[in-house]
């Protein structure tokens, strides 16, 4: 699960100490403040940004386009409408919005940030990061033990018309569920090092995810991610009602299970008659196929290895299964 709450800023040593595992060493006196707009303000920038007691935070951009130092986070109480961040290039700490009345955010220039978090803010219209390559932080687990991603974007609403990241190549985590018929372009992304979960996405560059994918209620007829070949953790399937076809032509090994299912909270899908993975040779743990209520043929015709069962369930009009190579 996505955290609820932003973590607090962390300082001094514990910071270093966590940070010489894994990145060059920082200043002993290194400090990120937490940051967010004004009580009152409708219009948020840079310049105007303030501390948890409405004291300036007295951060600026410099001249490399560096924000440094600094967590912007729009809590529920946010009162702005809109945060402008041109010119920012670097945000060495991380962007998070939850439940917010923001309907504007800006970020033309934004090249690198720690996290980008933004979770059911139903008055947001656009998101849009055209400069965005990836990321200075890591996915992982906060104190509590929930899961964060590097990129997430959640529980947004039907006011947002779209939400693009044409230049991402990677992340350490993502999930990405655009509502309705809006796509998440993740069409630069080539793989990620961490678990990738996404509803309605652009993947058509992806090849290799490092942890368990996952397609939440795809709303689109078409699940496809036509390049991808490994998946290292688990790979899930949650179909809506419309989805027609899963194209995953490339898909050559999956060392957890597979699952593929229809929307549990959905109508029935009887949309897809075929399932097929032409090149998939290797599944490390359980294959399992059920309640796809038009599903009549199932193709594995170079799968030579289930690590565990294959299952086969509540497909009432299956005539076919080919798993002809599977010792």
């Amino acid at each position: 699960m996505a955290r609820s709450s932003p973590p607090r800023a962390v300082t001094g040593v514990a910071f270093i100490a966590f940070v010489a595992l894994t990145f060059a060493p920082i200043a002993v006196d290194a400090v990120i403040i937490d940051c967010q707009c004004p009580t009152g303000s409708v219009a948020c920038g840079v310049a105007n940004l303030v501390k948890d007691d409405g004291t300036a935070c007295g951060v600026s951009v410099d001249g490399n386009g560096k924000l440094d130092g600094v967590n912007i986070i729009l809590p529920a109480d946010t009162q702005a409408t809109s945060l402008d961040l041109t010119g920012v290039k670097t945000l060495t700490g991380y962007l998070w919005m939850s439940t917010t009345t923001v309907t504007t955010l800006t970020t033309p220039n934004l090249i690198t940030a720690a996290s980008i978090n933004i979770r059911a803010n139903t008055a947001l219209t656009a998101l849009s990061f055209p400069e965005l390559t990836g990321f200075a932080g890591t996915g992982g687990y906060t104190a509590s033990g929930e899961e964060t991603f590097e990129l997430e974007v959640l529980s947004t609403s039907t006011a947002l018309t779209s939400a693009t990241f044409p230049k991402l190549t990677t992340a350490a985590g993502v999930k990405c569920e655009a509502p309705g018929a809006i796509q998440c372009d993740l069409s630069a992304m080539t793989h990620t090092t961490g678990d990738l979960q996404v509803r309605n996405a652009n993947l058509a560059a992806l090849k290799n995810v490092s942890g368990n994918m996952y397609f939440n209620e795809h709303d689109g007829d078409t699940v496809a991610a036509e390049e991808l070949t490994y998946v290292t953790g688990d790979l899930t399937l949650m179909l809506s009602k419309d989805a027609t076809s899963v194209t995953l032509t490339k898909l050559n090994k999956v060392d957890g299970k597979i699952h593929v299912d229809e929307y549990s909270q959905g109508d029935a899908n009887t949309a897809l008659t075929a399932l097929s993975f032409p090149a998939l040779t290797e599944v490390g743990g359980k294959f399992r196929v059920e309640s796809l209520d038009g599903l009549v043929t199932v193709r594995c015709d170079e799968l030579v290895k289930i690590g565990g069962a294959l299952e086969l369930r509540l497909l009432p009009k299956l005539k076919s299964a080919y798993f002809q190579k599977v010792s």
